[in-house]
C-alpha cells in the first residue's frame, strides 16, 4: 500500500517528512475507522480530524491525503450537514468533494429534508449489496428487513451486520399493494450500534431512483401523516 502512495515531493510550500505523513495518515484513519464502525458520531469525527490536521504544518497534506485514500476520507464529508462548519461549506463547494459524491444524494440537504416529511411505519423491503462495487461483505442473495422509518430521500433500517459506511444497496421497495416495485439503489451514510439488543442502525440515502418513484414514496407518506 505504502508504495503505490503517490508521496508529494519537497516544495518551497512543502515541509514534507514520509514519517510523520504515515503518523498523521494512522491517526485520520483511526478515527474514521471508529466512526465507521458507529463508536463515534460523524460530528466527533470532524474534530478530531481537524484536531490532527492543526498540527500538521504542511499546506499540501490536506490534498495528499484525500489523493491517496479518497474512499476513506469522502464518506465523512458525504455524511455530515452543510452547516457543521465552515470547513464543510468550503469542501462542498470543491471539485474533488463533487467528483466523489453522488450528484443525486448531494442534492437532498438543508431545506429538503424539511420538504419531504419522514413516516415512522414499518415495511418490508428487499435489499442486497451491490456486487459490482467489491465490499468486503458480500450478501449473495436478496434480503429482508423491516423498515424504522421512510422518506422521498432515504430509509432506516435495523440489521445484524455492519453494512459500512459508503456501500451502495439495492433495493424492492413495497410501500403500497397498489403500486408497482420501486427499484433504486441508496448509499449507507450513517451507522449506529443499537444498546439494547445486538443490532445497527442502517441510515440510508438513496441515490439512484427515478424522479416519479421519489414522489410517490413522498405522496404515501403524505397521505399517511394527513
Amino acid at each position: 500500500m505504502i508504495n503505490k502512495i503517490d508521496w508529494p515531493k519537497p516544495g518551497e510550500n512543502s515541509s514534507f517528512d514520509r514519517e510523520q505523513y504515515l503518523t498523521y495518515i494512522s491517526g485520520l484513519v483511526e478515527n474514521l475507522k471508529r466512526y465507521r464502525d458507529g463508536d463515534i458520531d460523524a460530528e466527533t469525527t470532524l474534530m478530531e480530524c481537524r484536531r490532527i490536521l492543526s498540527e500538521v504544518k504542511d499546506p499540501e497534506f490536506p490534498f495528499f491525503a484525500v489523493q491517496n485514500f479518497k474512499d476513506l476520507f469522502s464518506f465523512v464529508l458525504y455524511q455530515l450537514p452543510k452547516t457543521a462548519s465552515r470547513l464543510q461549506k468550503t469542501v462542498h463547494k470543491t471539485k474533488s468533494y463533487r467528483k466523489y459524491v453522488p450528484k443525486k444524494v448531494e442534492k437532498f440537504n438543508g431545506a429538503d429534508k424539511r420538504r419531504y416529511p419522514r413516516i415512522e411505519k414499518s415495511f418490508m423491503i428487499r435489499f442486497r449489496i451491490n456486487q459490482s462495487e467489491g465490499y468486503t461483505i458480500v450478501i449473495s442473495d436478496w434480503d429482508m428487513v423491516a423498515i424504522n422509518d421512510l422518506s422521498a430521500m432515504g430509509v432506516n433500517f435495523n440489521y445484524n451486520k455492519n453494512l459500512g459506511i459508503g456501500s451502495t444497496l439495492e433495493f424492492k421497495l413495497n410501500i403500497s399493494r397498489s403500486m408497482q416495485t420501486i427499484n433504486c439503489t441508496g448509499r449507507v451514510v450513517r451507522i449506529r450500534r443499537n444498546q439494547n439488543h445486538p443490532t445497527y442502525s442502517i441510515a440510508i440515502a438513496f441515490a439512484d431512483i427515478d424522479k416519479e418513484d421519489r414522489e410517490m414514496i413522498n405522496k404515501t407518506a403524505e397521505d399517511i401523516l394527513k
